[in-house]
């Protein structure tokens, strides 16, 4: 399993040293049940792979309605506007959504520079969508 002259290490997310692992590892850390967070009171949580079905159906399926109901909607937007378009305004308004979300519920600071740069996001989606070619 995996590349000539690599190893497989288990260890904990605290050991991790993300200047030792390839971008393959860390998407699949970042994809497994394992979650390491921090609460706005500013504990750790670490999740380490509860079953999501058993205890908590409905944010799950309120989750897999609303990704379904985004991508039906992205591929409805394609048929009418070029690709690059509409997943440009769909991908950076997704970023600055996120942020603004985070900020809101979970109380993550955002620093100046990120400021800005969310405002450039904004910004740049309103440019490529107002200047688009047909």
């Amino acid at each position: 399993l995996g590349r000539n002259g690599e190893q497989i290490k288990v260890f904990s997310l605290e050991q991790l040293d993300p200047k030792k692992v390839d971008m393959l590892t860390i998407v699949l850390v970042g994809s497994s049940q394992t979650r390491k967070f921090k609460l706005p009171n500013g504990d750790i949580k670490v999740n380490m792979g509860e079953p999501i079905l058993e205890n908590k159906l409905i944010p799950t399926s309120l989750v897999i309605i609303f990704y379904s109901l985004s991508f039906y909607l992205l591929s409805v937007a394609v048929v009418k506007l070029p690709l690059s378009i509409v997943y440009a305004s769909w991908a950076g308004l997704g970023v600055f959504s996120v942020a603004i979300l985070s900020y809101l519920f979970y109380k993550q600071p955002l620093n100046f520079p990120t400021i800005i740069g969310l405002f450039l996001i904004v910004i740049g989606v309103v440019l490529v969508n107002v200047f688009k070619t047909d």
